[in-house]
């Protein structure tokens, strides 16, 4: 696994947290860029089979202070995706991801990682972004004459493959000789 590092002056968030947040310099000379969470069972989540995903990763709700960008706009980038989960996953520089899941196979693991880049004059840090696949067919109202189709939700009649053939009626004969 490859390790990205940043040009931050100090890292105020780190991707996995420590126990205690180590102390970061009040005077704005730093980026805090937080990991971002998508869990699968919400609204910003979508299914498997090449469903589209957003997210403006610019959200207040995420808890970024860009505030030693000053002026500037940071600028965000895609650095690799789970191809396991995603076939395709793109940002624009003001910061909204969108992204292209995989086919059923995708529901086996679950959650994906988009590894982004932002980017501040010469500061940068990597964010991991993990979103969470919905599974359409997670409590389905199918009878038992239907199976949920994983990529619709939708319950749809069981297709049963039948094969008939014909098989000629034969029976002994004996001849007789004398």
């Amino acid at each position: 696994m490859y390790v990205y590092q940043s040009t931050n002056f100090c890292h105020c968030r780190t991707s996995t947290p420590p126990t205690v947040d180590p102390e970061c310099p009040d005077d704005c000379n730093c980026l805090k860029v937080c990991d971002i969470r998508i869990n699968a069972s919400d609204s910003r989540a979508v299914g498997p089979c090449a469903k589209n995903g957003t997210l403006n990763v610019m959200a207040s709700e995420f808890g970024h202070d860009f505030c030693a960008c000053g002026e500037m706009t940071p600028s965000w980038t895609v650095q690799s995706i789970d191809t396991e989960i995603f076939i395709t996953a793109a940002i624009t520089r003001a910061g909204i991801l969108t992204w292209k899941t995989q086919g059923p196979e995708a529901l086996d693991k679950a959650y994906g990682e988009i590894i982004l880049k932002v980017c501040c004059g010469a500061l940068s840090y990597y964010v991991r972004v993990l979103i969470g696949v919905k599974d359409l067919c997670n409590c389905p109202d199918c009878n038992d004459c239907e199976n949920c189709d994983p990529c619709t939700g939708n319950c749809e009649d069981v297709e049963i493959d039948l094969f008939f053939q014909t098989v000629p009626v034969s029976g002994n004969t004996s001849l007789n000789a004398s």
